[in-house]
């Protein structure tokens, strides 16, 4: 048994494999996490989230700008694709956001299924508002599916992003801190 979980963030790929019953290996389903554990220090969730996915036998592999992948994942999972486009800089916020949708392009193009954990409808601040129209517009066609923390957070995301009604989605209430 082959096991490894995150100690610092930042790390290029954290993978767990557990075997089956009767000594098989379980295939592992690769995601594509942005972010991954990379922000771990500022908020736990998603270290908490993949590294309970890894312990299940997932290849959890840290999304960046810096680093394309030329590779399929089964998953690009992303949490808050607004931070690329609500950047103070005007040339930041452009190219993190044209990087972002030309991964999530080119994810799709190989198959990759991309999913959005919506923890905010829209960015906090608008800094770019006609900026931000144009990435959510591009944004919610690529989605294949979403998570919504609650009931409620399903209707105002339909509301703001009416691309997104009818797509795939599910509700799993935010976890707590207890163990982070």
């Amino acid at each position: 048994m082959k096991s490894s979980v995150p100690m610092e963030p930042g790390g290029a790929s954290y993978i767990a494999e557990y075997p089956k019953p009767g000594g098989q290996q379980r295939s592992s389903v690769r995601i594509l996490a942005a972010p991954g554990f990379q922000n771990a220090p500022l908020n736990p969730y998603c270290r908490l989230l993949y590294t309970e996915m890894c312990r299940l036998g997932a290849t959890v592999e840290e999304f960046s700008i810096y680093r394309m992948f030329p590779r399929r994942f089964d998953i690009f999972h992303l949490h808050w694709p607004e931070y690329f486009i609500s950047q103070k800089n005007p040339f930041k916020a452009l190219l993190g956001a044209a990087m972002l949708l030309w991964e999530c392009t080119w994810q799709r193009c190989l198959g990759t299924r991309l999913v959005w954990t919506a923890h905010n409808a829209r960015s906090h601040n608008h800094i770019h508002p006609r900026g931000e129209r144009l990435f959510w517009w591009c944004f919610t066609r690529l989605v294949d599916g979403y998570i919504c923390l609650s009931e409620q957070s399903c209707r105002e995301l339909e509301r703001e992003h009416p691309a997104l009604r009818g797509r795939p989605h599910c509700v799993i209430p935010h976890g707590h801190y207890r163990n982070a």
